[in-house]
């Protein structure tokens, strides 16, 4: 067969073919006057590649299993790229988680209005202290895979936990991400990090802007819930930025503050 019918066949363009050729993976007959006939060891062959090349494996690797006896570089490339894939997959499994809690995250907030609800963490979290100059080194390989890590705030557990909240209560700002996802990547826990113990939360919505600490007002409606309901704030705090809102000329930023709490009996 001419090499266009080989082409249709086979669906490889021409030029490859003729790549193939000259490396020596397919040997038509050339004719008289020069022309190729390819033969149907030609097509098998060129389907085999096609396989193979579908698979990411080298064509270094194909053209030692076409001249050897063994199968040892094409199995190493085979193992390479079902490695590599793996290692894919892998990532594809954190990104999905990330993007679950993200869903649902915005989802909740979407759905929840203005008020407080109860939040059941499943897994322990860690976070650092983004504008600590101590944690810089220590934040930068969080900071690399940003997209499995999510911005929230640390208020004084002590400060809640009080039997009267101050005017102002001071904030930092976080990253953190929980305790799965950090083994997943293989990323290690500072010893900075600060634990968000998995349990019980009382979340609410708040917004910051340039001062550095909250307004009692702004936390007033989450300890009149907890007083009504019977819970008993503990003091851990974590949060999830869920929007940037420009105003004039400043940006105001809204967070889901969650502070842990627990029935009391």
């Amino acid at each position: 067969m001419k090499i266009n019918e080989l082409s249709k066949m086979s669906q490889v363009n021409a030029e490859t073919i003729r790549m193939y050729r000259n490396k020596g993976l397919l040997l038509p007959r050339q004719s008289e006057n020069g022309y190729y006939e390819y033969s149907a060891e030609d097509l098998q062959a060129l389907l085999h590649i096609r396989k193979l090349r579908s698979m990411n494996v080298s064509l270094g690797a194909i053209g030692y299993s076409f001249t050897h006896s063994n199968l040892d570089e094409l199995l190493i490339g085979i193992h390479r790229e079902y490695d590599r894939l793996n290692e894919q997959l892998e990532e594809l499994k954190r990104r999905e988680f990330m993007l679950k809690v993200t869903m649902d995250h915005f989802e909740s907030y979407r759905d929840n209005g203005e008020g407080v609800m109860i939040v059941e963490i499943p897994d322990d979290r860690y976070d650092l202290f983004l504008e600590e100059k101590e944690g810089n080194k220590a934040m930068q390989p969080w900071l690399e895979n940003m997209e499995l890590f999510t911005l929230g705030l640390n208020l004084p557990a002590e400060t809640l936990c009080g039997e009267t909240l101050p005017e102002e209560i001071p904030f930092r700002i976080t990253v953190g991400t929980y305790a799965p996802i950090l083994a997943m990547k293989g990323l290690e826990i500072p010893k900075e990090a600060v634990l968000i113990p998995k349990g019980t939360y009382l979340a609410t919505r708040i917004e910051v802007g340039e001062e550095r600490f909250l307004k009692r007002e702004q936390l007033e409606p989450l300890f009149c819930f907890a007083r009504e309901n019977g819970y008993r704030i503990l003091g851990e705090t974590t949060a999830f930025l869920f929007r940037v809102k420009r105003e004039k000329d400043r940006l105001r930023v809204r967070y889901r503050l969650r502070v842990r709490a627990e029935k009391r009996e």
